[in-house]
């Protein structure tokens, strides 16, 4: 498998998550969740341990809806990858996922379990992206963000 940074050179780091990232199975979906700065309910501005917290919930909720119960009891979960940004201005809270679909849903049925998790989970705001994942430039782009946002213990292999 051969990576090659298009927009810059990729540091050895780099280059060695991508490998381990593209090892956890073949995604299906990029998706963007952007984060509320501020939550009216609780008066409360947003955090990194926050946006970390919440992509975990996110993850939760979607893997609950893909495998019900089997997602607690047998620990079944959606491939994921998961990086956390904050904007050039850090006003930008958000999460950049790549997720492979189970095989027994369509594309479509996935995103919308997606935008359904993604709306049930009280920090995402209404702002999201879901698009096909055509190529491992959306991991590159996921680690630009930086290695020390890739929420290591969010990216797994699936366990359906």
């Amino acid at each position: 498998m051969t990576f090659q940074a298009e927009s810059k050179q990729a540091s050895q780091l780099q280059l060695a998550y991508l490998y381990w990232l593209s090892s956890l199975g073949s995604p299906t979906h990029a998706v963007t969740i952007t984060f509320k700065r501020f939550n009216q309910e609780t008066q409360q501005l947003w955090s990194i341990p926050i946006i970390k917290k919440s992509s975990s919930i996110f993850l939760k909720i979607l893997n609950k809806s893909v495998f019900g119960k089997s997602a607690k009891k047998d620990k079944a979960c959606v491939m994921s990858a998961v990086v956390i940004g904050i904007g050039t201005y850090n006003d930008n809270p958000h999460a950049h996922l790549a997720l492979e679909k189970p095989a027994h849903q369509t594309w479509t049925e996935f995103a919308a379990l997606i935008a359904k998790a993604a709306n049930s989970t009280c920090w995402a705001d209404d702002q999201m992206c879901i698009v096909p994942y055509d190529s491992h430039g959306w991991l590159e782009y996921m680690l630009e963000h930086g290695e020390e946002d890739l929420l290591t213990d969010l990216c797994t292999p699936a366990r359906p």
